[in-house]
């Protein structure tokens, strides 16, 4: 919505292990908050209005987040940003602080509306979680995308047709779908390798 625009990693990796993620043989990292802080200042002095956190998950450590929030708010810094995160992560305490901090859309890794897929692949999440994440991104105001697989490991053509239904039901401003591809070095490829 804004120009110019810039983007940010303020972590590497991601501390769940889901089967399809390439992301499980990647060492988790992540910068200080205060660091973070530094860099959206010094993306303010640019003169750049807007960035994309392009963190896997950008909220697996809560106290890290409101640290980052407080920091932009206590500067003053006016940017606007977006971030990446598991419904499992989304939390009412830290949405009112990352909007206030300048966090505009949130973009959430669902991937199945079948509770039997989302245990194949390890996702560590459950249907009502999924809504009431949504639920709670909504209340705050965030821009909504949410994203979802299709071909998963065990998937019927009837759980597709269910999980399309499902993310027109849950009504988000975007929607992404992605066809699952079984990368290297994943728990998915071994098993495909098995298969």
């Amino acid at each position: 919505k804004k120009n110019p625009v810039t983007t940010m990693f303020t972590s590497r990796g991601c501390p769940y292990r889901c089967t399809y993620c390439k992301l499980n043989f990647q060492k988790t990292l992540q910068r200080s908050a205060q660091n973070v802080v530094d860099e959206f200042e010094k993306i303010q002095e640019l003169g750049i209005s807007e960035v994309e956190v392009y963190d896997d998950t950008f909220t697996w450590q809560p106290k890290r987040v409101q640290d980052i929030c407080k920091g932009i708010l206590e500067r003053g810094i006016k940017v606007s940003w977006a971030i990446r995160d598991r419904v499992s992560g989304v939390r009412e305490e830290n949405l009112d602080l990352l909007r206030k901090a300048g966090c505009n859309r949130i973009h959430l890794g669902i991937e199945s509306a079948s509770e039997k897929t989302l245990k194949t692949i390890k996702k560590n999440i459950h249907i009502p979680q999924i809504e009431e994440a949504v639920r709670l991104v909504k209340k705050y105001d965030f821009t909504t995308l949410n994203y979802f697989m299709i071909g998963l490991p065990g998937e019927t053509r009837e759980d597709v047709h269910e999980t399309i239904d499902y993310a027109l039901k849950l009504d988000a401003d975007f929607t992404e779908f992605n066809i699952c591809i079984p990368y290297a070095g994943t728990e998915l490829y071994e098993t495909a390798l098995q298969t």
